[in-house]
């Protein structure tokens, strides 16, 4: 049987703030957004979604070199 990848998703308890960005050639904003939106929540629970259209002009990152669990 296979494991759904999202199966730990699914059990853990909502975040009472997501945050969606849907950027559009943004490539160089993105990380100053994504400080501005960690400062902007310190201390409360929220998800961020970044939602990249795949424009030309983007550069492939990791989500995972900003910061994750900011206190």
């Amino acid at each position: 049987m296979r494991r759904d990848s999202n199966a730990d998703l699914v059990r853990s308890a909502p975040v009472p703030i997501s945050v969606v960005v849907p950027t559009y050639n943004e490539a160089d904003n993105i990380k100053p957004l994504v400080e501005a939106i960690a400062k902007a929540f310190a201390g409360t629970p929220y998800e961020l979604v970044i939602v990249d259209d795949g424009a030309p002009t983007a550069r492939p990152r990791s989500p995972r070199s900003s910061p994750r669990n900011t206190p």
